[in-house]
């Protein structure tokens, strides 16, 4: 159907008084118009759909000629961006009603929300800590040192922090790439390793541990040796310190990926081993209890729940 005449959305005194031609098809907007541009049909309609009560979402209805209807790419920009000094892209598009020849529907459109923490109680299992070191390197046997500080693992029920990250994700056409911010699918969205303890042996292998403790770099002998772990004791100890005196604004401990680099290439016999660099201790304190979790949140945005523990 052709509309051949259209009242303009601003209207006149004389405009609401003159009387249109018999049988013309009256229309508040152009209903012809394709994509981003179809007509709206009354205000937006702002949402805070997070805990943070920010206004993240709006719906808007639209109505367009069925013949002429368009289907958007969600993760689309909206045409008037920045709109408050946000981005917002299209993350729904509902079902038609229609209404004779023209569809009515709603299209949702989001910005990326801000990251955000909730707090809950968890169960994390605290490692092992040796109350001894190796302080003889031509010697296998441990002296022990320092027994009464030594600790089994140990789950205790405390408070954890869970941090809430939005991603963004859609076609390269919109800017979606493999290395973000914005991506090309949540498959590429990096996962947030939980913190782990190893062993480092002679082969250039880390090996997982449940114990943490202090010793030597290295046994000047062939084959696997023992060591330190990583962190050794004196560092953990320090993340349990900054963890005691700071609270949740210690920061988290450097990333687990990190550690698993083989200094340097493996030794030559009789000769010692060089291990991955300590992790430092600086203001760290926060422990990843579990890998990071990431699920839809809303349409083509994705959200990464990272859950935190303090250091003791």
């Amino acid at each position: 159907m052709t509309i051949t005449a259209k009242i303009p959305r601003t209207r006149t005194a004389t405009d609401l008084l003159a009387a249109p031609p018999a049988g013309t098809l009256l229309a508040d907007g152009d209903y012809t118009i394709q994509g981003r541009g179809a007509q709206s049909h009354g205000p937006p309609r702002w949402m805070a759909p997070l805990p943070t009560n920010e206004f993240v979402m709006f719906e808007q209805d639209h109505m367009q000629l069925l013949s002429t209807w368009q289907q958007l790419v969600l993760g689309m920009p909206h045409a008037s961006n920045p709109i408050n000094g946000y981005n917002y892209y299209l993350i729904k598009e509902s079902d038609h009603k229609p209404e004779g020849p023209i569809i009515r529907w709603t299209r949702t459109w989001c910005r990326i929300p801000a990251a955000y923490d909730e707090f809950e109680t968890f169960g994390y299992k605290y490692p092992a800590l040796a109350g001894f070191f190796y302080d003889n390197v031509t010697s296998d046997q441990p002296v022990a040192q320092g027994l009464p500080e030594a600790r089994v693992e140990i789950t205790l029920p405390v408070p954890s922090r869970v941090h809430h990250e939005f991603f963004l994700t859609t076609s390269a056409i919109f800017g979606g790439t493999k290395t973000g911010p914005i991506y090309l699918s949540a498959g590429y969205i990096p996962v947030t390793q939980k913190t782990a303890w190893y062993f480092n042996i002679w082969k250039g292998l880390l090996v997982p541990a449940d114990t943490i403790c202090d010793g030597p770099d290295a046994l000047p002998k062939p084959g696997p040796y023992l060591t330190s772990s990583t962190p050794n004791r004196t560092v953990y100890n320090g993340w349990c310190t900054n963890a005691a005196n700071l609270l949740w604004d210690a920061t988290p401990v450097p990333d687990v990926t990190t550690w698993q680099i083989w200094g340097t290439s493996k030794p030559l016999p009789g000769q010692p081993g060089n291990p991955p660099p300590q992790p430092d201790i600086a203001d760290h304190g926060q422990l990843v209890a579990e890998d990071s979790r990431i699920q839809r949140w809303n349409g083509p945005i994705w959200e990464r729940q990272t859950r935190y523990v303090l250091a003791k």
